[in-house]
């Protein structure tokens, strides 16, 4: 289902940017001078999220099925600082809100209290972006976007004395992340509007193992990486 939706968007913004670009009469620029800014302080942008895991196993057979919902995520453009004509540099720090279920193979479990582990997160999120934007065609110009960022979980329960046989799963509370995405910038009549797509991958291996080393929900589990799409809207 998530597909299609990006899929459906996808379509839109194709429509959208080809109706920009190539327009039935001449238009008149907006915003022609917006870019020459060095710095540009202010925006805001929001967004849908599906996060998941990327799980590897030390045994060939896969304990765990996930399933992700969709999440939102809130933010602002603290930061865009021209390095030339196509480069920029952003700071763009927000909080995402992501769900998923796990839920493991009836043969290892045959409770749901003891199968299935819901695991809720709130990430704040600071990520360090550099912004390729190529040349701009009417009030369109194309985008790609990547970097790193940081994150803080608030609901990763590292710390907790609780593990599985309590009923709680856990994982780090800071992880770091690459970021990748693609996008366009539409320059309307009083501001410019940035619908994304976007991949977040960890460069960790998250998971918080029990204390006992031969748990059933954790000792099969040789590295459990999380993995997000996005799709963002920004306002500047």
């Amino acid at each position: 289902m998530f597909k299609k939706h990006i899929l459906l968007i996808a379509l839109l913004l194709s429509s959208f940017s080809y109706c920009q670009i190539f327009p039935s009469k001449e238009i008149i620029l907006n915003l022609e001078n917006f870019e020459k800014d060095k710095t540009i302080f202010g925006g805001y942008y929001l967004g849908a999220n599906v996060y998941s895991f990327k799980m590897d196993y030390w045994e060939d057979n896969q304990d765990i099925e996930i399933l992700p919902s969709v999440g939102i995520n809130v933010g602002v453009v603290l930061f865009d600082f021209k390095l030339n004509d196509y480069f920029r540099f952003r700071v763009e720090p927000g909080v995402n809100f992501a769900e998923q279920k796990l839920y493991y193979k009836e043969e290892i479990f045959e409770r749901d209290i003891e199968r299935i582990r819901d695991i809720k997160s709130t990430y704040i999120n600071l990520p360090f972006l550099i912004k390729y934007s190529a040349k701009r065609y009417s009030n369109v110009r194309p985008f790609m976007i990547f970097g790193v960022s940081t994150t803080l979980n608030l609901a990763g329960n590292q710390n907790n004395t609780k593990d599985n046989s309590l009923g709680v799963f856990r994982i780090k509370n800071n992880v770091f992340y690459y970021d990748l995405g693609l996008g366009f910038d539409f320059y309307l009549l009083n501001f410019k509007l940035s619908p994304s797509i976007r991949g977040v991958f960890s460069l960790q291996n998250e998971i918080v193992y029990d204390e006992d080393p031969n748990s059933l929900w954790t000792s099969n589990i040789r590295s459990m990486s999380a993995r997000g799409v996005f799709f963002q809207l920004t306002v500047q």
